[in-house]
């Protein structure tokens, strides 16, 4: 990169730091004066962000994944913090002045004019949307200007967004304006740029999110130093990497099948969406171990321990007071854990239930249509409970555990339940609470839990009240005379 900036030489010259561009050297022709620095293979971070400037159609580079993010952040952070720490200031921070080396390992600073304490506003100040308020107000420049400056590069690479963009809606066109307003710790991870497709730890944005946000506050002795910025980002580094490398490979092989599946089936942008953030939300719960052979190789006595554990999301189902312990080991060995995304409907009105689902964390709310009414549902509550007792009320099976007798029509539902976050659930479906029923028939099939199935059921108890009004109804139509001949 060569520079006509002769009277910059003698301080730039030594300025030696692995993230600051280097000066290799210097050419005095005549009226030419020009500085040579290192090249930058890789281009710098505006352009694999966003693209070119100044070139029509130039899209951006291949997505950085979240570990290249931080390191980029690190990088540039340590350059900046060096600046100043030889009293100096930059001017310009943005993320075209980041430069990108070791086939994108290393972020420098670069465009660094150590020259002039006081640079002229007139030729630093061409940055639309990077520049503190003082600077544009007063024109005076400080090392808190250079953070403001820097806290508008984290949110680039935070949010894949430029600072200024003219073809958003007028509350989203500066990149400040808006992430003051929209990036507070329950809504940035609906903000991530979406390159990244989920695979981010949420803490770490959300972290990122609060630094960024401390940086580019309008009063200025509210932003924090350099090295204070270098101390926070640097654990986001530890977040983001994995020693080993084994379960980042394994995911993002993971990630690669599940595209090409996706690829293979043409399937629209709206569906791919939804099944990357399951699988997202998947691995977050269960790293895609198998929860079923794991529990499988642990002794008898420690998966019963288990079992009990997660009894507690389900003992506040009043029926199962009436059945034996065993019974109840049954229906915990048979709980499988689940995710479900934002939005996923459990039940709808009309729909077979087939499933009775117990809330380990998220929110759901379960809306009545007849009545009119929603009921919110999280942590520790429960839908579909009907199951259960139209199970035992219309169990299959006889007693002995061998004949069969004709079932009840297939449970439906009368209420919508869906997802209003993230939930996951331990689910236990229809088929495996009848195979439990067949197992324990005799157990099952008593008079007093068939009457006690049948008193707590809301299907039994809807199918009692219909009959009773159809034979009110019936009474009503009798004539007078007739009425009292069936009194007498």
């Amino acid at each position: 990169m060569l520079c006509a900036k002769s009277n910059s030489v003698s301080a730039a010259s030594i300025v030696k730091h692995k993230n600051v561009v280097e000066l290799l050297g210097y050419c005095v022709d005549g009226d030419l004066r020009a500085l040579a620095y290192e090249f930058a293979p890789n281009g710098s971070l505006h352009e694999i962000l966003h693209g070119r400037k100044g070139i029509r159609g130039s899209g951006p580079g291949p997505a950085l994944s979240w570990p290249q993010r931080i390191e980029f952040s690190i990088g540039a952070a340590k350059g900046l913090e060096y600046i100043h720490l030889r009293g100096r200031i930059h001017g310009d921070i943005k993320s075209s002045n980041i430069l990108l080396f070791d086939d994108y390992g290393v972020a420098k600073v670069s465009d660094v004019d150590l020259s002039n304490q006081a640079p002229d506003t007139s030729t630093r100040l061409n940055s639309s949307g990077y520049h503190a308020p003082e600077c544009i107000i007063s024109g005076q420049q400080s090392w808190r200007s250079d953070v403001y400056s820097f806290g508008v590069v984290l949110l680039e690479l935070l949010t894949g967004r430029k600072p200024v963009n003219n073809t958003q809606e007028g509350g989203e066109q500066d990149l400040v304006t808006w992430a003051m307003a929209n990036l507070s710790e329950d809504k940035v991870r609906n903000y991530v740029d979406a390159r990244l497709k989920g695979d981010y730890p949420s803490k770490a944005v959300a972290k990122m999110a609060s630094l960024a946000i401390s940086c580019v506050q309008y009063e200025a002795g509210f932003r924090p130093n350099m090295s204070i910025v270098v101390k926070a980002l640097q654990p986001l580094l530890k977040s983001a990497s994995n020693p080993t490398g084994q379960t980042s490979n394994l995911k993002l092989e993971r990630r690669r099948y599940v595209e090409q599946w996706m690829n293979h089936c043409r399937f629209p942008e709206e569906l791919r969406r939804q099944v990357r953030e399951a699988e997202r939300l998947n691995w977050a719960a269960t790293s895609m171990f198998n929860e079923e052979m794991l529990m499988e190789k642990l002794p008898e006595n420690l998966q019963r321990d288990i079992r009990h554990h997660l009894f507690r999301f389900v003992k506040k189902l009043q029926i199962l007071q009436f059945l034996d312990q065993r019974v109840i080991d049954a229906i915990c060995e048979r709980l499988r854990t689940k995710t479900y995304i934002r939005g996923s409907t459990m039940l709808y009105p009309g729909g077979c239930v087939n499933k009775i689902v117990f809330i380990i964390q998220g929110k759901m709310e379960s809306i009545f249509v007849d009545e009119f009414t929603t009921v919110p549902l999280s942590e520790g509550d429960f839908c579909g409970e009907t199951l259960l007792p139209w199970c035992l009320a219309n169990s299959s099976v006889n007693t002995d555990g061998r004949g069969m007798r004709s079932a009840e029509p297939i449970l439906l539902s009368d209420n919508l339940v869906r997802c209003l976050t993230n939930v996951e659930a331990l689910v236990l479906r229809a088929a495996d609470l009848e195979e439990v029923v067949s197992l324990f028939a005799r157990f099952i099939n008593t008079p007093r839990i068939i009457m006690a199935a049948r008193y707590i059921s809301p299907h039994w108890r809807k199918l009692a009240a219909r009959r009773i009004q159809a034979s009110w109804r019936h009474r009503k139509n009798i004539p007078i005379d007739q009425t009292i001949a069936l009194h007498d």
